[in-house]
């Protein structure tokens, strides 16, 4: 399972886009709420009208309980009076017995009259039982209207909490929001910083890549003039790479083939030129060195390589140079050159 460390910008920005979407989240839900409290305020708006219109309705009925007691108490007055009038009445009765014929018109006068009074009698029951049922209906209006009032005087108070309770939220999300965008753009600088220094590592690749090849042209060219020299020095050695553990090359790639190569044909060719000059140190007698050669050891001058002149050789240096009695050429002990 691959790990990041937590200076890896892909870890921070994954943090960041986790908080986006809780934030996201979150203002999502609060416009749920918002939208919830906007219609539980137009329902609200909406039970205020109603009410309103109660109230106006209860208000006319009220004007008109006003018209109808009026109208009663004059019918009253009306009544009073006309039971006041009716001894009058009876007197006229009693001397209209003496004439007959104003007697009739009095009994028809009273007749009217009485059946006008009853009539009126029967409308004042109406309009008291009228008057009642306005009154109950009256009470039923207020109750209802006193209930409408408790909601309205509630929903005004849970709405007014809702509001302190999502002005505090929304402080608190544009704190964080901006505390996240403050980090957002921080964490952009690094990306981008981090871009700058890989589009220049990208660019140095890029250069070394062109080193390499144009190096690896040069190695091969080296490479091809070395077996052309060592064919021209009859040197077949030099393509059998030889395993020297103590110099520590590796002989995998073409540099370590082609140091080989070269060690080699300058070994190679430098015993081969020591071999066909005659020198008197060379010449030695072996005796001298008698006592080397029993300790394994001995000392001999051989000529060093010059590489900075033509030949490659200055026959008039010499160094001398301990040896082990290991290493041998023909039946004499000579030494490797080191360049």
């Amino acid at each position: 399972m691959e790990t990041r460390s937590l200076d890896d910008p892909q870890v921070h920005t994954g943090s960041y886009d986790s908080l986006i979407e809780c934030l996201k989240d979150i203002i999502s839900g609060l416009k749920a709420e918002i939208e919830r409290h906007d219609r539980e305020c137009n329902l609200t708006r909406q039970e205020t009208e109603r009410l309103s219109k109660k109230e106006n309705e209860l208000w006319k009925a009220t004007k008109d309980l006003d018209e109808v007691r009026q109208f009663l108490s004059t019918v009253k007055t009306e009544i009073d009076s006309m039971h006041r009038m009716m001894p009058a009445s009876e007197e006229a009765a009693n001397v209209d017995k003496k004439n007959p014929r104003s007697s009739n018109d009095s009994d028809f006068r009273i007749g009217d009259e009485q059946g006008e009074m009853a009539k009126l009698r029967e409308s004042v029951s109406l309009l008291e039982a009228r008057m009642e049922g306005v009154l109950d209906e009256a009470a039923e209006l207020q109750t209802e209207n006193k209930r409408l009032k408790d909601e309205l005087e509630k929903g005004r108070s849970e709405n007014l909490s809702l509001e302190a309770k999502l002005r505090d939220e929304d402080l608190q999300l544009n704190s964080q929001l901006s505390d996240l965008i403050m980090k957002v753009n921080k964490n952009s600088e690094v990306l981008n910083l981090f871009s700058d220094h890989f589009k220049s590592d990208v660019s140095q690749v890029k250069v070394l890549r062109g080193r390499l090849e144009a190096f690896c042209a040069e190695l091969q060219e080296i490479e091809t003039r070395v077996d052309i020299c060592a064919d021209e020095l009859q040197l077949a050695s030099v393509h059998v790479l030889p395993t020297l553990p103590k110099y520590g090359i590796s002989h995998e790639g073409s540099e370590g083939r082609v140091a080989e190569k070269v060690r080699c044909l300058i070994e190679q060719g430098l015993l081969k030129v020591a071999g066909r000059r005659s020198h008197p140190a060379i010449e030695k007698p072996l005796e001298p060195n008698k006592a080397g050669l029993d300790t394994g050891k001995y000392t001999e001058s051989v000529p060093t390589p010059s590489f900075g002149h033509p030949g490659g050789y200055n026959s008039s240096r010499y160094r001398e140079k301990t040896l082990p009695a290991s290493k041998t050429f023909g039946n004499r002990y000579v030494s490797c050159c080191t360049g």
